[in-house]
């Protein structure tokens, strides 16, 4: 590891799902959890540039509210990013959080220092991004810098209104996120450094499902605008997380809330209970990806 340069603040406030079709995510997701509202568009640019690829860039975002957490949809149509990589990996999915920051070519070189790697950046009118590599995925960390208040991104999201009917079922608010790692010493040094998490230690936990029981290290902190929970994942498990960590490096797994969906129309894909807490959940497959909503019991 580079010797570390000084602190800057990191607030995570956003998810980022990748789907095959933004408009029905937007659709499925107000119907369903009571997201939004949503503000949708189209972004074609002329020549953009990617690494060593240039060419026609065309991608399709919405961004609304999921509680306090802002809920971002991608869909690359047609050029080379950092996201249309990662769709080309894995598929569809929960690919980044966004972090808000005051500087974010400070924040660059503050993620370097503690193993990071830049992956991209850019700008538009209003704001500077950069797509950040770090222990547990490609792209994971999207730096956010904005010219208004550090809480801008989460008051847009709710500030906007939707681009289709208004959501009338009541928020399933996003309060947590999971992160998949092989190797949970480095990943919590790495995030407990990034979001000033003290004292913060993982231990062995059960997880127990209609499969049987696992060991599992686990730990949850909060950060921000949500709490972030890291599994370190087995090589020969049959657990969802270590299912997905077989799938590469790319650690971030699902979005999660602890209240009642408004429907009762999904089925669980998967159930499971943290034997020594007592917490018990359900995973979801849906437009946002596969197991990428978890409800927390």
């Amino acid at each position: 590891m580079a010797e570390s340069k000084n602190k800057v603040s990191l607030a995570p406030v956003q998810v980022c799902f990748i789907v095959n079709n933004v408009e029905e995510a937007v659709r499925f997701s107000e119907e369903h959890f009571g997201w939004g509202p949503f503000h949708t568009f189209s972004a074609p640019v002329e020549n953009a540039k990617y690494k060593g690829w240039s060419g026609f860039k065309h991608i399709d975002v919405a961004l609304g509210s999921g509680g306090n957490v802002q809920i971002e949809y991608v869909h690359v149509r047609e050029g080379k990013d950092t996201i249309a990589l990662y769709e080309e990996k894995y598929g569809t999915g929960i690919q980044h959080f966004g972090v808000q920051t005051p500087d974010r070519d400070a924040a660059i070189d503050y993620i370097t220092s503690l193993g990071g790697e830049e992956d991209a950046r850019d700008e538009y009118p209003g704001i500077r991004f950069a797509f950040m590599n770090i222990p547990t995925g490609q792209g994971m960390f999207e730096l956010l810098q904005t010219e208004q208040a550090a809480n801008s991104i989460v008051d847009a999201a709710k500030a906007v209104k939707g681009s289709g009917s208004a959501v009338e079922n009541p928020v399933l608010k996003v309060d947590r996120s999971t992160v998949v790692t092989g190797n949970m010493n480095e990943t919590l040094a790495f995030y407990s450094q990034c979001f000033d998490w003290v004292n913060v230690k993982a231990d062995v936990q059960t997880l127990r499902s209609s499969n049987g029981e696992v060991k599992l290290k686990r730990c949850v902190a909060f950060a921000s605008a949500m709490e972030i929970e890291l599994i370190e994942a087995t090589e020969e498990g049959t657990d969802p997380y270590s299912l997905h960590r077989k799938r590469g490096e790319h650690g971030i797994i699902h979005a999660s809330s602890s209240d009642a969906l408004p429907s009762d129309s999904l089925i669980p894909s998967y159930e499971g209970e943290w034997l020594e807490t007592g917490e018990r959940f359900s995973l979801y497959e849906w437009l946002g990806g596969n197991n990428s909503l978890q409800i927390r019991h």
